[in-house]
């Protein structure tokens, strides 16, 4: 589970609570629990998978048990372009929170929305210290693996801390859950637009991990959906927490402009 756990938990976290908020409002926290449930609706066919078929690299076998050799090959290259787009991914998500920084040369990397030129070769350089982070963590994986989804799950834990330790501020949370203003200010529409938009279901992907290690799993049938949709809900606390958190801490002044006002310029 800290295998699937650790996969998920990346930069998705980082942005989804702001972009989520300024597109739902309050209401943004059950985008978070949509989205779990649509994202379990098919990490459970693969678990189911896992469990049937429990090989090393089991999404891009399945295909080829279906729909032959052909289409396995289509689905084995498609899963991997998928997997290493996450990493330019990662470091332009890196540069972006770089560029909130108290530095000139910070606030250059990232300007209206887009990487500059110093933001793409910092970047560059970021995707292959990452790729090498990837290609060394192979080697030590079994032991580091622990330790990475403990500190991963540590500074999201951290965070929410400092949120609402700066101040929470329980009338932003609208009429739904005891506060003041509009739970849904902009109509459950809204809702399934940030499901959608705001990187909810790209901060849950992640969770095949599990499912491509079942080859390993000393009883597959029962540690691959334990791992798949323990890892799921796991997230979805933290997710959940860190919405509550992000939404509780802005200044209710703030809040009375709109949340479509809202803009990336704070160091969280």
């Amino acid at each position: 589970m800290l295998t699937g756990l650790g996969s998920i938990i990346g930069s998705g976290w980082l942005f989804g609570a702001w972009k989520a908020a300024k597109i739902a409002g309050p209401a943004a926290i059950c985008a978070w629990v949509i989205g779990a449930v649509v994202i379990l609706a098919i990490a459970l066919t693969y678990a189911e998978l896992g469990s049937m078929f429990p090989e090393s690299g089991g999404m891009v076998r399945y295909a080829r048990y279906s729909h032959g050799a052909l289409v396995g090959f289509i689905s084995a290259w498609a899963n991997w372009i998928a997997i290493v787009s996450v990493i330019p991914i990662e470091a332009e998500a890196s540069i972006q929170y770089m560029s909130t920084w108290p530095y000139e040369w910070a606030h250059n990397l990232f300007v209206n929305g887009e990487l500059t030129a110093p933001g793409l070769l910092l970047s560059a350089v970021l995707v292959i210290i990452y790729f090498m982070l990837n290609y060394w963590g192979v080697k030590v994986f079994a032991r580091a693996n622990t330790a990475i989804t403990i500190f991963k799950f540590i500074i999201p834990g951290l965070t929410i801390l400092g949120l609402m330790m700066s101040g929470f501020h329980k009338e932003n949370l609208g009429d739904g859950l005891g506060g003041t203003g509009t739970f849904a200010p902009y109509g459950w529409s809204a809702v399934l637009t940030a499901v959608a938009t705001s990187g909810i279901v790209f901060a849950f992907n992640g969770f095949q991990s599990p499912v491509n290690l079942a080859g390993e799993a000393r009883n597959p049938a029962k540690s691959v959906p334990f791992a798949v949709i323990g890892s799921i809900l796991l997230a979805l606390v933290i997710y959940v927490l860190l919405q509550i958190a992000y939404i509780g801490a802005v200044s209710p002044a703030d809040v009375m402009k709109g949340w479509n006002q809202f803009n990336f310029k704070s160091p969280f």
